[in-house]
This record gives structure tokens, C-alpha cells and sequence, in this order.
């Protein structure tokens, strides 16, 4: 009697014991995401699909490595093969999307976006990337109409709220884009994106002696915020402290040498050196 109960329960134990063991193929894959090993994962999720060719999520998965590694044309590939598989899935046409940006096809990824959102209109990433996109081409009705949309399905998405900000500085309604930026920064004072943007919006409108604040205000924070830095000098520059304006000019170039700020540092730097030399001479500094 007593060896049937032992059979019964290994009987019942042994099918528990077996799930126990099954393991989530992708889940080796998803660790070598989260260290940076994207190589090894793209050969992992390789051989999942070699034997799995109907995976979805290792398509979406190698794509979104592919990207990693700037092989774009590959992850596009493997985003249309998810889309092949299952023409409904709004992600897919949102990556899609981001590799048509890098590749700087941005007509295909304003069409890659405006699929994904007649799949999921409350996709408010998919809304905030087209908006970008439309404000480039100096479509700020229409990516006001995006922005407003995102921040209707995310209440509390800064990133769209600034977009929004600045497409509304754009078309010349500085006010408003203050009321903005206002607000967000009532939900978080440390906000340093939300300060330069509402630095750029006082000089807009030309309230510099409240830009400064904004932009001393990063400063006392990250004294090596490079917007910061950039538009401290343009301040002192308008003030005739030319020498102090290329300082922070250089601190700029030194900080982030391949960024628009410096490019812009190394264009006014070179005007401000030549106008230091100008008053010099003519004993005006």
C-alpha cells in the first residue's frame, strides 16, 4: 500500500517537476540586452529564429539589437517580418519607424508612425516622434495636433510637454509655451530641460534678466551644463564681457565637442574674439 501512494505521488510530482524546468528561451537573450552584449544576444535570437522561424518576439527582439549595433537596414528586416507574420502590432510599426529616422528616411518613418497609430491612437511615443518629425518640416499645426493628443493619453509626459513648448515658441505664441513649461516645472523644480527651454522662451520674448535666472539656476546645480554654459555667454556677449562669453564658450567645446551648442560656440566665439579685439584697440575694453 504503502509503495502505490509513493508511485501515486511521484506519479503526481513529475509533470510539476518538468515545468518547473522549462526555461523562456529569450530570457538568456534578455540578459545579454541588459549588460550591453548585443552581439550575443543578435547570435542567440539568431539561432531562436532558425529554429523557431514564427517567433515574433525574437524577430522584434533582434531588431531592436540590430539597431543597437547601427544595422539598420537589418532591423528594418526583422520588423518586417513581424509585420508579415501579424500586421496588427503597433510596436513593430513604431520601431520601423525609429530605423527610418537613423537611416534619415523620414518620410518612411512618418508613414511607419502613422500606421502604428491607426492601430493604437493612444500610442503617445509613437504621437510625441511624429510631432518631432512635422516640426522639422515647420508643420507645427499639425504636430501642435500630435502633441496635444499625446499629452491627452499622458498627462505627465515632460518630453511631450516640452516639444509642445517649443513648436508653440516657434509659431510665435511664447506665452503660452511659459505656461508650459510653468507648470512642469511646479511637478519637478530640478527639471534642467524644462529650465533651458524656459530660458530660451524669456529670450524669445525678450526677458533676458529672467533668462539669466533660468540659466544660472541649472548652473548652480551642473556647473557644467553645456546649454547652460552656451547661453550664459551669449548673455555676456550682448553685455560687451566678450573675454567671460568665450570662456564659457570654450567650456562648451571642451564639454561636448560634436554637439549643436558647440557648434554654435565655435561661430559666436570666433565673432566675440574678433569684436574683443575691435574694442580693445579702440580702448573701448
Amino acid at each position: 500500500m504503502a509503495m502505490k501512494k509513493n508511485i501515486c505521488v511521484v506519479l503526481f510530482l513529475t509533470p510539476c517537476l518538468l515545468l518547473a524546468q522549462v526555461v523562456d528561451p529569450l530570457s538568456d537573450v534578455k540578459k545579454k540586452m541588459d549588460s550591453k552584449d548585443f552581439a550575443g544576444a543578435k547570435t542567440e535570437l539568431s539561432k531562436i529564429i532558425t529554429t523557431d522561424p514564427k517567433n515574433k518576439k525574437a524577430f522584434t527582439l533582434r531588431g531592436r539589437v540590430r539597431m543597437e549595433l547601427s544595422d539598420y537596414y537589418g532591423a528594418i528586416g526583422d520588423f518586417n517580418s513581424v509585420l508579415e507574420m501579424d500586421s496588427t502590432l503597433a510596436d513593430a510599426f513604431n520601431f520601423r519607424g525609429e530605423a527610418k529616422i537613423n537611416l534619415g528616411d523620414n518620410d518612411g518613418a512618418i508613414a511607419a508612425y502613422r500606421h502604428a497609430l491607426e492601430l493604437d491612437a493612444d500610442f503617445a511615443v509613437v504621437r510625441y516622434q511624429l510631432a518631432r518629425l512635422l516640426r522639422e518640416r515647420g508643420q507645427l499645426k499639425e504636430a501642435e495636433q500630435e502633441l496635444d493628443a499625446a499629452l491627452d493619453a499622458v498627462p505627465t509626459y515632460a518630453e511631450a510637454t516640452l516639444e509642445l513648448a517649443a513648436v508653440r515658441r516657434l509659431a510665435g505664441r511664447g506665452e503660452d509655451a511659459l505656461g508650459l513649461l510653468i507648470a512642469l516645472l511646479e511637478r519637478d523644480p530640478y527639471h534642467f530641460d524644462a529650465l533651458l527651454a524656459l530660458g530660451e522662451t524669456l529670450l524669445a520674448i525678450g526677458r533676458k534678466g529672467d533668462a539669466v535666472l533660468a540659466f544660472r539656476r541649472i548652473l548652480r546645480f551642473d556647473p557644467n551644463h553645456a546649454g547652460a554654459l552656451y547661453y550664459d555667454g551669449v548673455l555676456l556677449n550682448e553685455q560687451k564681457r566678450f573675454r567671460d562669453a568665450i570662456e564659457r564658450w570654450r567650456r562648451v567645446i571642451d564639454l561636448e565637442p560634436a554637439s549643436e551648442y558647440a557648434r554654435r560656440a565655435r561661430r559666436e566665439a570666433r565673432t566675440a574674439a574678433d569684436l574683443h579685439a575691435i574694442f580693445a584697440s579702440a580702448g573701448g575694453s
